[in-house]
Protein backbone atom coordinates (compact mmCIF):
# COMPACT_ATOMS: atom_id res chain seq x y z
CA UNK A 1 0.00 0.00 0.00
CA UNK A 2 1.28 3.86 -0.87
CA UNK A 3 -0.04 6.98 0.70
CA UNK A 4 -1.68 9.42 -2.04
CA UNK A 5 -1.56 13.55 -1.47
CA UNK A 6 -3.44 16.38 -2.55
CA UNK A 7 -1.82 19.77 -1.33
CA UNK A 8 -3.75 22.75 -1.59
CA UNK A 9 -4.10 26.43 -0.53
CA UNK A 10 -6.84 29.07 -0.47
CA UNK A 11 -7.69 32.39 1.03
CA UNK A 12 -7.99 32.24 4.95
CA UNK A 13 -11.45 34.69 5.77
CA UNK A 14 -14.77 33.43 5.16
CA UNK A 15 -14.16 30.68 2.60
CA UNK A 16 -13.36 27.79 4.88
CA UNK A 17 -13.69 24.26 4.17
CA UNK A 18 -15.70 23.83 7.92
CA UNK A 19 -18.02 26.43 6.13
CA UNK A 20 -19.19 24.16 3.66
CA UNK A 21 -20.19 20.92 5.46
CA UNK A 22 -23.19 20.21 6.99
CA UNK A 23 -22.97 19.98 10.50
CA UNK A 24 -24.38 16.64 10.46
CA UNK A 25 -21.11 15.26 8.90
CA UNK A 26 -19.25 18.25 10.65
CA UNK A 27 -19.65 16.22 13.83
CA UNK A 28 -19.39 12.60 12.15
CA UNK A 29 -16.09 13.67 10.62
CA UNK A 30 -14.69 15.55 14.56
CA UNK A 31 -15.96 12.64 16.25
CA UNK A 32 -14.76 9.98 14.51
CA UNK A 33 -11.32 11.45 14.47
CA UNK A 34 -11.51 11.71 18.32
CA UNK A 35 -13.03 8.60 19.19
CA UNK A 36 -10.23 6.28 17.60
CA UNK A 37 -7.45 8.40 17.74
CA UNK A 38 -6.32 7.61 14.43
CA UNK A 39 -4.30 9.57 12.07
CA UNK A 40 -3.52 12.42 14.42
CA UNK A 41 -1.21 15.10 12.53
CA UNK A 42 2.05 14.19 10.63
CA UNK A 43 1.09 10.88 11.47
CA UNK A 44 1.72 9.68 7.46
CA UNK A 45 5.23 11.59 7.85
CA UNK A 46 8.42 12.00 10.63
CA UNK A 47 7.05 16.06 10.60
CA UNK A 48 4.78 18.36 9.45
CA UNK A 49 5.77 19.79 6.18
CA UNK A 50 4.05 22.79 6.85
CA UNK A 51 4.93 25.80 9.36
CA UNK A 52 3.13 26.99 12.44
CA UNK A 53 1.61 24.63 15.20
CA UNK A 54 -2.11 25.23 14.66
CA UNK A 55 -2.70 22.35 12.40
CA UNK A 56 -5.39 20.35 13.09
CA UNK A 57 -6.39 17.05 11.68
CA UNK A 58 -9.74 15.07 10.46
CA UNK A 59 -10.97 11.53 9.32
CA UNK A 60 -13.82 11.20 6.98
CA UNK A 61 -15.33 8.82 4.38
CA UNK A 62 -16.02 9.61 0.96
CA UNK A 63 -17.42 6.79 -0.51
CA UNK A 64 -15.31 3.48 0.39
CA UNK A 65 -12.34 5.93 0.69
CA UNK A 66 -11.13 7.15 4.16
CA UNK A 67 -9.43 10.20 3.92
CA UNK A 68 -7.18 12.50 6.12
CA UNK A 69 -7.60 15.83 6.30
CA UNK A 70 -4.92 18.07 7.64
CA UNK A 71 -5.35 21.96 7.55
CA UNK A 72 -2.62 24.89 8.79
CA UNK A 73 -3.28 28.34 9.31
CA UNK A 74 -6.85 28.22 10.17
CA UNK A 75 -7.10 29.87 13.03
CA UNK A 76 -3.98 32.55 13.06
CA UNK A 77 -6.23 35.52 12.42
CA UNK A 78 -3.08 37.13 10.57
CA UNK A 79 -2.32 34.18 8.58
CA UNK A 80 -3.73 34.92 4.91
CA UNK A 81 -4.25 31.47 3.64
CA UNK A 82 -5.17 28.21 4.58
CA UNK A 83 -2.92 25.01 3.68
CA UNK A 84 -4.69 21.86 3.19
CA UNK A 85 -3.27 18.47 2.50
CA UNK A 86 -5.42 15.45 1.83
CA UNK A 87 -3.80 12.37 1.88
CA UNK A 88 -5.44 8.41 1.77
CA UNK A 89 -4.40 4.82 1.14
CA UNK A 90 -4.46 3.20 -2.07
CA UNK A 91 -3.07 0.21 -3.55
CA UNK A 92 -2.14 -1.03 -7.15
CA UNK A 93 -5.62 -1.83 -7.87
CA UNK A 94 -7.94 1.13 -6.44
CA UNK A 95 -5.32 3.77 -7.41
CA UNK A 96 -7.27 5.54 -10.15
CA UNK A 97 -10.14 5.71 -7.99
CA UNK A 98 -8.61 7.36 -4.98
CA UNK A 99 -7.26 9.69 -7.18
CA UNK A 100 -10.86 10.38 -8.68
CA UNK A 101 -11.92 11.17 -4.70
CA UNK A 102 -9.08 12.90 -3.87
CA UNK A 103 -9.59 15.55 -6.88
CA UNK A 104 -12.83 16.11 -5.99
CA UNK A 105 -12.59 16.47 -2.97
CA UNK A 106 -9.79 19.69 -3.57
CA UNK A 107 -11.78 21.05 -5.67
CA UNK A 108 -14.48 21.03 -3.37
CA UNK A 109 -12.66 22.84 -0.60
CA UNK A 110 -11.01 25.34 -2.71
CA UNK A 111 -13.92 26.20 -5.23
CA UNK A 112 -14.24 30.33 -4.73
CA UNK A 113 -16.53 31.98 -2.97
CA UNK A 114 -19.89 33.41 -4.24
CA UNK A 115 -20.12 37.09 -5.10
CA UNK A 116 -22.63 38.28 -3.09
CA UNK A 117 -26.10 39.03 -2.71
CA UNK A 118 -27.08 39.76 -6.72
CA UNK A 119 -29.13 42.68 -7.44
CA UNK A 120 -32.19 40.33 -8.15
CA UNK A 121 -32.30 38.99 -4.89
CA UNK A 122 -32.52 42.43 -2.94
CA UNK A 123 -35.11 44.18 -5.68
CA UNK A 124 -37.84 45.72 -4.28
CA UNK A 125 -40.64 43.90 -6.48
CA UNK A 126 -38.90 40.29 -5.04
CA UNK A 127 -39.05 38.40 -1.85
CA UNK A 128 -37.21 36.71 0.44
CA UNK A 129 -38.11 33.73 2.86
CA UNK A 130 -36.09 32.14 5.52
CA UNK A 131 -35.39 28.50 4.50
CA UNK A 132 -34.31 25.55 6.69
CA UNK A 133 -34.24 21.74 6.55
CA UNK A 134 -34.83 18.35 8.20
CA UNK A 135 -34.59 14.65 7.28
CA UNK A 136 -37.64 12.84 6.88
CA UNK A 137 -36.05 9.47 8.29
CA UNK A 138 -33.93 8.25 11.25
CA UNK A 139 -31.46 6.59 8.76
CA UNK A 140 -28.02 7.86 8.48
CA UNK A 141 -27.71 9.54 5.14
CA UNK A 142 -30.71 7.31 3.29
CA UNK A 143 -29.34 8.04 0.36
CA UNK A 144 -26.07 6.78 0.81
CA UNK A 145 -24.84 9.91 -1.22
CA UNK A 146 -21.73 10.90 0.21
CA UNK A 147 -20.55 14.05 1.24
CA UNK A 148 -20.07 15.82 -2.36
CA UNK A 149 -23.60 14.74 -3.27
CA UNK A 150 -25.19 15.41 -0.03
CA UNK A 151 -23.37 18.88 -0.56
CA UNK A 152 -25.25 19.26 -3.83
CA UNK A 153 -28.82 18.57 -2.48
CA UNK A 154 -28.28 20.61 0.14
CA UNK A 155 -27.38 23.76 -2.29
CA UNK A 156 -30.72 24.16 -3.03
CA UNK A 157 -32.27 24.32 0.47
CA UNK A 158 -30.03 26.24 2.51
CA UNK A 159 -30.25 27.39 5.89
CA UNK A 160 -30.68 31.09 6.05
CA UNK A 161 -32.48 33.95 4.19
CA UNK A 162 -32.85 32.97 0.89
CA UNK A 163 -33.93 34.77 -2.24
CA UNK A 164 -36.99 34.03 -4.31
CA UNK A 165 -35.25 31.32 -6.39
CA UNK A 166 -34.20 29.99 -2.89
CA UNK A 167 -30.34 30.80 -3.29
CA UNK A 168 -28.69 31.68 0.48
CA UNK A 169 -28.61 35.68 0.15
CA UNK A 170 -26.01 35.63 2.77
CA UNK A 171 -23.72 33.00 4.94
CA UNK A 172 -24.02 35.13 8.20
CA UNK A 173 -28.35 34.75 7.80
CA UNK A 174 -27.95 30.85 9.13
CA UNK A 175 -29.02 31.71 12.51
CA UNK A 176 -31.49 34.78 12.01
CA UNK A 177 -35.33 34.16 12.89
CA UNK A 178 -36.83 36.72 11.15
CA UNK A 179 -35.90 38.61 8.09
CA UNK A 180 -37.34 41.56 5.93
CA UNK A 181 -35.49 43.66 3.05
CA UNK A 182 -36.79 47.40 2.90
CA UNK A 183 -35.27 47.69 -1.16
CA UNK A 184 -36.56 50.89 -1.78
CA UNK A 185 -34.31 52.31 1.03
CA UNK A 186 -31.76 49.24 0.56
CA UNK A 187 -31.56 48.14 3.88
CA UNK A 188 -32.51 44.75 5.69
CA UNK A 189 -33.16 43.76 9.02
CA UNK A 190 -32.95 40.51 10.64
CA UNK A 191 -33.93 39.15 14.17
CA UNK A 192 -31.14 36.77 16.20
CA UNK A 193 -31.42 34.71 19.45
CA UNK A 194 -28.23 35.31 21.41
CA UNK A 195 -26.82 37.62 20.07
CA UNK A 196 -27.10 39.59 22.71
CA UNK A 197 -26.05 37.28 25.63
CA UNK A 198 -23.61 41.13 26.30
CA UNK A 199 -25.81 43.91 25.55
CA UNK A 200 -23.03 46.63 25.31
CA UNK A 201 -21.20 44.13 23.12
CA UNK A 202 -23.47 42.82 20.61
CA UNK A 203 -21.60 40.52 18.56
CA UNK A 204 -22.17 37.17 16.20
CA UNK A 205 -20.90 34.42 13.96
CA UNK A 206 -21.38 35.86 10.58
CA UNK A 207 -19.25 33.21 9.09
CA UNK A 208 -19.51 29.50 10.31
CA UNK A 209 -16.75 28.23 12.91
CA UNK A 210 -14.93 31.11 11.75
CA UNK A 211 -15.92 32.90 15.33
CA UNK A 212 -18.07 35.56 16.39
CA UNK A 213 -17.46 39.31 15.49
CA UNK A 214 -18.65 42.19 17.25
CA UNK A 215 -21.39 44.09 15.26
CA UNK A 216 -19.20 47.17 15.14
CA UNK A 217 -16.68 45.47 13.24
CA UNK A 218 -18.60 45.16 10.10
CA UNK A 219 -19.89 48.22 8.13
CA UNK A 220 -23.27 48.61 7.36
CA UNK A 221 -24.38 46.82 10.63
CA UNK A 222 -26.37 48.68 13.85
CA UNK A 223 -28.53 46.75 16.73
CA UNK A 224 -31.54 48.26 16.73
CA UNK A 225 -32.78 46.36 19.80
CA UNK A 226 -31.47 43.99 22.48
CA UNK A 227 -34.67 41.91 24.26
CA UNK A 228 -35.92 38.85 24.55
CA UNK A 229 -37.08 36.60 21.21
CA UNK A 230 -38.66 38.46 18.15
CA UNK A 231 -40.45 36.24 16.05
CA UNK A 232 -42.38 39.36 13.75
CA UNK A 233 -41.56 42.04 11.75
CA UNK A 234 -42.41 44.52 9.51
CA UNK A 235 -41.55 47.64 8.16
CA UNK A 236 -43.53 51.45 7.77
CA UNK A 237 -44.26 52.57 4.93
CA UNK A 238 -41.62 55.41 4.90
CA UNK A 239 -38.93 53.15 6.23
CA UNK A 240 -38.66 54.86 9.16
CA UNK A 241 -39.94 52.61 11.95
CA UNK A 242 -40.24 48.92 12.25
CA UNK A 243 -43.26 47.14 14.43
CA UNK A 244 -41.95 43.79 16.27
CA UNK A 245 -43.70 41.16 18.60
CA UNK A 246 -42.12 39.59 21.27
CA UNK A 247 -43.21 36.20 23.22
CA UNK A 248 -41.62 34.72 25.89
CA UNK A 249 -43.35 31.64 27.31
CA UNK A 250 -41.05 32.08 30.12
CA UNK A 251 -43.12 35.21 30.87
CA UNK A 252 -46.71 33.99 30.39
CA UNK A 253 -48.00 31.86 28.06
CA UNK A 254 -49.96 33.48 24.85
CA UNK A 255 -49.06 36.60 25.26
CA UNK A 256 -47.15 38.76 22.49
CA UNK A 257 -45.77 42.35 22.89
CA UNK A 258 -45.65 45.04 20.61
CA UNK A 259 -42.86 47.24 20.15
CA UNK A 260 -42.17 50.22 17.27
CA UNK A 261 -38.48 50.66 16.90
CA UNK A 262 -37.28 53.82 15.35
CA UNK A 263 -34.53 53.13 12.61
CA UNK A 264 -32.49 56.18 12.82
CA UNK A 265 -31.83 56.03 16.68
CA UNK A 266 -32.82 52.44 17.53
CA UNK A 267 -35.27 53.74 20.25
CA UNK A 268 -38.09 51.28 21.52
CA UNK A 269 -41.62 52.37 21.76
CA UNK A 270 -43.56 49.71 23.82
CA UNK A 271 -47.06 49.89 21.83
CA UNK A 272 -49.43 47.20 22.99
CA UNK A 273 -49.64 43.55 24.19
CA UNK A 274 -52.36 40.99 23.36
CA UNK A 275 -53.71 37.46 24.56
CA UNK A 276 -53.90 34.65 22.20
CA UNK A 277 -50.36 34.73 20.95
CA UNK A 278 -48.98 31.39 18.80
CA UNK A 279 -45.48 32.28 18.36
CA UNK A 280 -46.41 32.14 15.05
CA UNK A 281 -48.75 35.81 14.35
CA UNK A 282 -47.32 38.38 11.58
CA UNK A 283 -47.41 42.10 11.96
CA UNK A 284 -47.45 44.89 9.76
CA UNK A 285 -48.10 48.28 8.72
CA UNK A 286 -51.26 49.87 7.12
CA UNK A 287 -50.40 50.94 3.65
CA UNK A 288 -50.99 54.73 5.35
CA UNK A 289 -48.85 53.90 8.25
CA UNK A 290 -50.87 54.79 10.80
CA UNK A 291 -52.33 51.28 11.90
CA UNK A 292 -50.82 48.28 12.48
CA UNK A 293 -52.38 44.73 12.04
CA UNK A 294 -51.95 41.42 13.99
CA UNK A 295 -53.78 38.32 12.50
CA UNK A 296 -54.73 35.60 15.17
CA UNK A 297 -56.46 32.57 14.00
CA UNK A 298 -58.41 31.21 17.13
CA UNK A 299 -62.19 31.17 17.18
CA UNK A 300 -62.10 33.76 20.59
CA UNK A 301 -59.28 36.05 18.91
CA UNK A 302 -59.45 37.30 15.17
CA UNK A 303 -57.53 40.35 13.09
CA UNK A 304 -56.08 42.82 15.91
CA UNK A 305 -56.24 46.34 14.70
CA UNK A 306 -53.20 48.75 16.44
CA UNK A 307 -53.22 52.95 16.34
CA UNK A 308 -49.64 52.84 15.54
CA UNK A 309 -49.13 56.18 17.35
CA UNK A 310 -51.21 55.65 20.65
CA UNK A 311 -51.65 51.49 20.58
CA UNK A 312 -55.61 51.76 21.17
CA UNK A 313 -56.78 48.74 19.29
CA UNK A 314 -59.67 46.83 18.38
CA UNK A 315 -59.60 42.78 18.02
CA UNK A 316 -62.17 41.52 14.60
CA UNK A 317 -62.71 38.18 16.34
CA UNK A 318 -65.00 36.80 13.48
CA UNK A 319 -62.23 37.22 10.99
CA UNK A 320 -60.05 34.51 12.67
CA UNK A 321 -58.88 33.07 9.37
CA UNK A 322 -55.63 34.31 7.51
CA UNK A 323 -56.08 38.67 7.10
CA UNK A 324 -54.14 40.92 4.78
CA UNK A 325 -54.23 44.70 4.47
CA UNK A 326 -55.97 45.79 1.20
CA UNK A 327 -57.11 48.55 -0.51
CA UNK A 328 -60.44 49.22 -2.82
CA UNK A 329 -61.66 52.77 -4.46
CA UNK A 330 -59.36 54.24 -1.35
CA UNK A 331 -60.79 52.45 0.90
CA UNK A 332 -59.08 50.40 3.73
CA UNK A 333 -59.53 46.69 4.63
CA UNK A 334 -58.24 43.51 4.97
CA UNK A 335 -58.30 40.50 2.38
CA UNK A 336 -59.82 37.61 4.50
CA UNK A 337 -59.22 33.91 3.29
CA UNK A 338 -61.48 31.36 3.36
CA UNK A 339 -64.41 30.84 6.08
CA UNK A 340 -65.10 28.78 8.93
CA UNK A 341 -63.13 26.30 10.69
CA UNK A 342 -62.52 22.58 9.00
CA UNK A 343 -65.31 20.88 11.36
CA UNK A 344 -68.21 23.04 10.22
CA UNK A 345 -70.62 22.46 7.74
CA UNK A 346 -69.86 26.11 5.83
CA UNK A 347 -66.40 26.03 5.60
CA UNK A 348 -64.96 26.99 2.84
CA UNK A 349 -61.33 28.15 2.35
CA UNK A 350 -61.48 28.95 -1.18
CA UNK A 351 -63.44 31.97 -0.97
CA UNK A 352 -61.63 35.36 -0.74
CA UNK A 353 -63.22 38.76 0.86
CA UNK A 354 -62.35 41.92 0.99
CA UNK A 355 -63.60 43.68 4.82
CA UNK A 356 -64.29 47.36 4.23
CA UNK A 357 -63.08 49.06 7.34
CA UNK A 358 -64.76 52.36 6.23
CA UNK A 359 -68.32 50.62 5.70
CA UNK A 360 -68.10 47.42 7.26
CA UNK A 361 -69.47 45.73 4.24
CA UNK A 362 -67.45 42.58 3.50
CA UNK A 363 -67.67 41.72 -0.60
CA UNK A 364 -66.31 38.66 -2.73
CA UNK A 365 -62.76 39.33 -4.35
CA UNK A 366 -61.79 36.09 -5.95
CA UNK A 367 -62.33 32.56 -5.25
CA UNK A 368 -59.49 30.54 -5.25
CA UNK A 369 -58.97 27.64 -7.79
CA UNK A 370 -58.97 24.23 -5.54
CA UNK A 371 -55.47 22.68 -6.12
CA UNK A 372 -55.36 19.35 -8.23
CA UNK A 373 -54.71 17.08 -5.18
CA UNK A 374 -56.80 16.42 -2.12
CA UNK A 375 -56.06 16.76 1.42
CA UNK A 376 -58.24 16.50 4.97
CA UNK A 377 -60.30 19.38 5.33
CA UNK A 378 -58.02 21.02 8.38
CA UNK A 379 -54.90 21.15 5.91
CA UNK A 380 -56.79 22.77 2.89
CA UNK A 381 -56.48 26.28 4.62
CA UNK A 382 -54.28 29.17 3.31
CA UNK A 383 -52.89 31.28 5.81
CA UNK A 384 -49.47 33.94 6.60
CA UNK A 385 -50.65 36.05 3.46
CA UNK A 386 -48.24 38.78 2.13
CA UNK A 387 -50.36 41.25 -0.61
CA UNK A 388 -48.29 43.42 -3.28
CA UNK A 389 -50.10 45.87 -4.73
CA UNK A 390 -50.21 44.16 -8.29
CA UNK A 391 -52.54 41.47 -7.08
CA UNK A 392 -49.86 38.99 -5.83
CA UNK A 393 -50.17 37.51 -2.46
CA UNK A 394 -47.47 34.76 -0.95
CA UNK A 395 -49.44 32.46 1.42
CA UNK A 396 -48.51 29.41 3.15
CA UNK A 397 -50.39 26.20 2.14
CA UNK A 398 -50.21 22.65 2.49
CA UNK A 399 -49.38 19.73 -0.03
CA UNK A 400 -49.27 16.25 0.64
CA UNK A 401 -46.33 14.01 1.32
CA UNK A 402 -44.60 11.17 -0.89
CA UNK A 403 -45.58 7.72 -0.55
CA UNK A 404 -44.19 6.37 2.82
CA UNK A 405 -43.25 9.81 4.14
CA UNK A 406 -44.30 10.02 7.51
CA UNK A 407 -46.57 13.05 7.46
CA UNK A 408 -49.69 14.02 6.72
CA UNK A 409 -48.72 16.99 4.62
CA UNK A 410 -46.29 19.78 4.23
CA UNK A 411 -46.06 23.31 4.24
CA UNK A 412 -44.80 25.44 0.98
CA UNK A 413 -44.95 28.94 -0.33
CA UNK A 414 -47.93 29.69 -2.95
CA UNK A 415 -48.36 32.53 -5.09
CA UNK A 416 -52.01 33.78 -5.19
CA UNK A 417 -53.34 35.91 -8.40
CA UNK A 418 -55.95 37.73 -7.51
CA UNK A 419 -57.14 38.15 -10.70
CA UNK A 420 -57.75 34.82 -11.53
CA UNK A 421 -58.04 32.70 -8.15
CA UNK A 422 -54.91 30.99 -9.45
CA UNK A 423 -52.31 29.52 -6.86
CA UNK A 424 -48.81 28.82 -7.63
CA UNK A 425 -46.28 26.61 -5.67
CA UNK A 426 -42.97 28.29 -5.30
CA UNK A 427 -41.28 26.00 -3.47
CA UNK A 428 -41.16 22.48 -3.95
CA UNK A 429 -40.98 20.44 -0.24
CA UNK A 430 -38.33 18.15 -0.88
CA UNK A 431 -34.43 18.53 -1.92
CA UNK A 432 -34.27 15.42 -3.31
CA UNK A 433 -36.85 13.07 -5.41
CA UNK A 434 -37.07 10.29 -2.40
CA UNK A 435 -38.02 12.65 0.19
CA UNK A 436 -35.44 12.20 2.33
CA UNK A 437 -34.90 16.05 2.59
CA UNK A 438 -37.36 18.27 3.99
CA UNK A 439 -37.56 21.78 3.15
CA UNK A 440 -38.95 23.96 5.89
CA UNK A 441 -39.78 27.72 4.88
CA UNK A 442 -40.74 30.65 6.56
CA UNK A 443 -41.12 34.47 7.34
CA UNK A 444 -41.37 35.53 3.89
CA UNK A 445 -41.66 38.98 2.72
CA UNK A 446 -42.15 41.60 0.04
CA UNK A 447 -38.78 43.49 -0.55
CA UNK A 448 -40.83 46.48 -0.28
CA UNK A 449 -43.95 47.54 1.33
CA UNK A 450 -47.85 47.67 0.59
CA UNK A 451 -47.86 50.88 -2.18
CA UNK A 452 -51.71 51.59 -2.12
CA UNK A 453 -53.15 54.28 -1.37
CA UNK A 454 -55.66 55.22 1.30
CA UNK A 455 -58.05 58.13 1.20
CA UNK A 456 -61.34 57.17 3.07
CA UNK A 457 -61.28 57.53 6.81
CA UNK A 458 -61.54 53.92 8.22
CA UNK A 459 -64.82 55.06 10.19
CA UNK A 460 -64.88 51.18 12.03
CA UNK A 461 -61.68 52.17 13.81
CA UNK A 462 -62.70 55.56 15.18
CA UNK A 463 -64.36 54.34 17.78
CA UNK A 464 -64.44 51.33 20.18
CA UNK A 465 -60.61 51.37 20.55
CA UNK A 466 -59.24 50.15 23.75
CA UNK A 467 -55.51 50.43 25.09
CA UNK A 468 -54.03 47.36 26.75
CA UNK A 469 -52.61 47.67 30.55
CA UNK A 470 -49.08 48.86 30.15
CA UNK A 471 -48.77 47.80 33.51
CA UNK A 472 -48.73 44.09 32.79
CA UNK A 473 -45.83 44.60 30.36
CA UNK A 474 -42.48 42.26 31.71
CA UNK A 475 -39.38 42.92 32.56
CA UNK A 476 -38.06 40.58 30.28
CA UNK A 477 -35.09 39.67 31.97
CA UNK A 478 -33.87 37.12 29.52
CA UNK A 479 -32.48 39.81 27.03
CA UNK A 480 -30.94 37.78 24.48
CA UNK A 481 -32.46 38.41 21.75
CA UNK A 482 -31.51 40.98 18.96
CA UNK A 483 -32.78 42.89 15.80
CA UNK A 484 -29.99 44.31 13.51
CA UNK A 485 -30.08 46.51 10.53
CA UNK A 486 -27.82 45.73 7.75
CA UNK A 487 -27.09 47.89 4.56
CA UNK A 488 -27.31 46.21 1.01
CA UNK A 489 -23.86 47.49 0.71
CA UNK A 490 -22.22 46.33 3.73
CA UNK A 491 -19.85 43.46 3.73
CA UNK A 492 -22.15 41.49 5.35
CA UNK A 493 -24.05 41.00 1.99
CA UNK A 494 -21.46 41.70 -0.34
CA UNK A 495 -19.87 38.78 0.62
CA UNK A 496 -16.25 40.66 1.81
CA UNK A 497 -16.35 39.92 5.56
Amino acid sequence: MAFIDRVIQYPNGPKLFFQKLSLRYWDDWKAYHEDTGEWPVGTLFNVPPFPGDDAEAYLCVEGDVVVNVEYWGVRQHDCTTTTARLTAEAGLLNKGHVNIILDNLASYISRPEGAGASAAALAPDSFTWIGSWDWTTDESDPGHWGMRKLDEILQTCPRGLCAADGTLIAPGTTACQVALLDGPRRMAYMAYDYMGMTPNALEGEFVKDCGRVPLTDVSGMKALKTSTEVYAAGISPDGRSLAIIQYSNTIEFGRGYVSVIDVSSGAERKLAWFTHASGGEQISFSPDGRWILVPRGSRDAGALIIDAASGAGKSFNELNMATCWWVVDGHLGLLCFGHGSSTDADFDPYDVTFFDLTTGQQSAVVRIVPPSFTLAPSYRSYWRAEPRADGRVLLAMDVPPLPGVPYQAHIVIGMLNLHTGVVTQLVQPYADPDGYILRKPKSWHWNAPLDMRVTAEPALLTDGLSRADMTAWPAFDDQYGAVIQVGFDSPFFTGKI
